[in-house]
């Protein structure tokens, strides 16, 4: 597939996705009363082979192919139609979570730290017995697990499975409602970025354990910490430029944001590479 019929499916791609979700979202806020994340949610799963698939699997397949490309000679190559726009996705939700921090009320938290603290603990703890639990259960019952996993190793990945939240939903949901800049969503906000931090650390001692390489470990839970050190005691005071930078340009001009994003996008691909969600990332940043 040529770079322009990717451009020119991915046109249709967007222009498909965009209208579904403002259509469902339109119905969804007047007649059930949710919000626009939850209508952009139910819109995706529509789009997918849950419903648009089951009812025109091959209109489906066409306008989202996953399935090889086969060329004239036979050969099968992977379809980077739905890479690309899986890219395009994660580039604006690491805008949109970096968004979300700016109005995170860091003072706020501080005075409600011990609340925030067992708030977090609540939601890492709770779920990762009850998958640990479960996983025993799926790993005597099905094909869940592969005959090399440890029962333990089954119960370490589900366990830190079930502790990662929707961390974009549960901010989207907050920002629509009013509620990102309280007490309650602050202190949401803020449990919900740790479990997601401690939860890729957790995954990545699995996949260590799997792989028998220790360096996985060390990189995801060292490089996640040294990120959350640097932002505190480094990343603040060197940030503060920005904020000279936009008083003395009374707003924010190009050159501005375009360094902001040039910093933005370095942390994103250093969280990423370390082995955690690059959401994580920008919320921090």
């Amino acid at each position: 597939m040529s770079n322009f019929a990717l451009v020119i499916q991915l046109f249709l791609q967007l222009t498909v996705i965009l209208a579904t979700c403002r259509i469902v979202t339109i119905l969804g806020r007047r007649y059930l009363g949710q919000t626009d994340v939850v209508c952009e949610m139910i819109a995706g799963v529509m789009l997918g082979p849950s419903l648009l698939g089951l009812i025109a699997p091959d209109f489906q397949q066409w306008l989202f192919p996953k399935l090889p490309i086969i060329t004239s000679l036979g050969d099968k190559i992977p379809n980077p139609s739905m890479s690309i726009l899986y890219a395009i996705s994660q580039i604006w939700l690491v805008i949109y979570m970096f968004l979300i921090g700016l109005e995170f009320n860091t003072k706020l938290l501080k005075h409600h730290i011990k609340s925030a603290t067992l708030l977090s603990a609540a939601g890492i703890i709770t779920p990762f017995i009850l998958g640990a639990i479960a996983s025993f259960w799926f790993y005597h019952n099905g094909d869940f697990f592969s005959p090399k996993v440890t029962p333990w190793s089954a119960a370490l990945y589900l366990g830190a499975s079930m502790t990662i939240t929707a961390f974009p939903m549960l901010a989207r949901i907050l920002y629509e409602r009013g509620l990102a800049q309280t007490r309650f969503g602050t202190l949401a906000l803020g449990a919900a970025s740790v479990d997601d931090g401690v939860a890729w650390c957790l995954l990545a001692i699995v996949l260590a354990s799997v792989k028998n390489s220790v360096s996985i470990a060390i990189l995801a839970i060292g490089g996640g910490i040294c990120y959350v050190l640097f932002a505190i005691f480094l990343g603040q005071p060197l940030l503060r430029a920005f904020t000279r930078m936009t008083k003395r340009d009374a707003g924010v001009n190009r050159q501005t944001l375009t360094l902001m994003l040039i910093i933005l996008m370095f942390c994103a691909w250093f969280t990423d590479v370390t082995g955690i969600y690059t959401i994580f990332a920008a919320f921090v940043l």
